[in-house]
């Protein structure tokens, strides 16, 4: 359930949204640890969180689009737009595997093992790829 103070909260509606980790694009499950990380901390990781990262000769504009939060400041960074957010923006949820490799603001060569611009940026198809597209059945 939303708190009140996260993006997408309406007053008197039980809205429901998996936790996500805005890192990893990676469901936070049960009573898995997560944390609110801030855009700060997102801004100050940036050449470990861009998509230039693990991308060097450039990145296929549709999987770019697919992993943007839609903040013109973060639009460089390959960031899951399933994660939740705070109302004002300022701060991401974050499992805490990502949150403890990023949270300080120390430069990192690496960015965290299971990241999306660690090359973990799957992305799903585009419509006009997945239709015809018939699915498996076994016999």
């Amino acid at each position: 359930m939303l708190d009140v103070d996260e993006d997408n909260y309406i007053e008197s509606k039980s809205v429901h949204q998996s936790l996500v980790c805005v890192v990893c694009d990676c469901f936070i499950i049960g009573r898995n640890e997560y944390h609110w990380i801030s855009k700060e901390s997102l801004l100050f990781h940036k050449d470990t969180l861009s998509y230039r990262y693990y991308y060097k000769n450039g990145i296929n504009p549709i999987l770019k689009f697919q992993f943007d939060v839609g903040d013109m400041t973060l639009s460089e960074l390959l960031l899951s737009p399933r994660a939740r957010k705070k109302s004002d923006g300022n701060s991401f949820m974050c499992c805490a595997a990502c949150y403890n490799h990023l949270h300080e603001l120390k430069s990192k060569k690496k960015p965290p093992k299971y990241s999306i611009s660690n090359g973990f940026a799957i992305g799903h198809l585009p419509d006009h790829l997945s239709q015809g597209l018939t699915p498996l059945v076994n016999n």
